[in-house]
């Protein structure tokens, strides 16, 4: 972001295993996302190097090996974003992926029969249907930020502090990047979004709880002792 490089999401009709140049820009790789090993990741480079890019959920459903790819590695691309340049908004591809499954498996078991025909030719494969896709409007985007960094770790479209960023700035004195510059003694006011809260009892039986901050800049851990039953800690 300081260099001006753009970072685009991961995408089934662009990306590979691992991460790419494109266009100047920084395409992040299919085997980035939790969920999706090598093999689902080979299965749809390949699936696309065969038959060009994917047309919609279905399209794609059809032409991967469903046994290399399965549904919590699809639900995880969807979550990612690295489906988000096919039709439909992402709530809607959710809706209809058991479906868009089931015809992807019927059109693998046709191909099949076809193959061991019996005057030993291969059928034609039928014909694939388009998907039919529920009206729903779209996750809001904050939810559409929880998917993408539950799937890949970290924010990648945008951040959720953005929305708040300008209020933030009037009351910190400090980013997490520049407590490095800090001195024994300085007091400096730090602010962000909490992304990692992990309650801990320790051998005395005292509360706490372990905290990660992120305020674009860095992400800072801090250790918080629970002394009275109406803080949050």
């Amino acid at each position: 972001r300081k260099r001006g490089i753009q970072v685009l999401p991961p995408s089934v009709n662009a990306s590979g295993n691992g991460f790419s140049i494109e266009e100047g820009r920084i395409r992040f790789g299919l085997n980035a996302i939790k969920g999706v090993g090598s093999a689902a990741v080979d299965a749809i480079v390949a699936a696309r190097t065969d038959g060009g890019p994917f047309a919609d959920l279905v399209d794609f459903c059809c032409r991967v090996e469903s046994a290399a790819c399965n549904r919590l590695a699809m639900e995880a691309l969807l979550k990612a974003g690295a489906m988000d340049s096919l039709p439909a908004n992402r709530k809607q591809k959710l809706a209809i992926l058991d479906q868009a499954i089931e015809l992807g498996q019927s059109a693998a078991r046709d191909r099949a029969a076809g193959q061991i025909s019996l005057f030993g030719d291969i059928a034609a494969s039928s014909p694939i249907m388009a998907p039919h896709y529920p009206g729903l409007p779209e996750y809001e985007p904050a939810q559409l930020l929880d998917m993408e960094r539950e799937a890949l770790g970290l924010y990648i479209s945008d951040h959720p502090i953005n929305a708040c960023l300008e209020t933030l700035n009037t009351h910190r004195t400090a980013t997490v990047e520049e407590l490095s510059e800090a001195r024994p003694g300085d007091e400096v006011v730090v602010g962000g979004m909490l992304v990692g809260v992990k309650p801990y009892t320790s051998k005395n039986g005292k509360l706490m709880c372990f905290l990660t901050l992120d305020d674009l800049s860095g992400t800072l851990e801090i250790t918080k002792n629970k002394t009275a039953t109406h803080d949050s800690g």
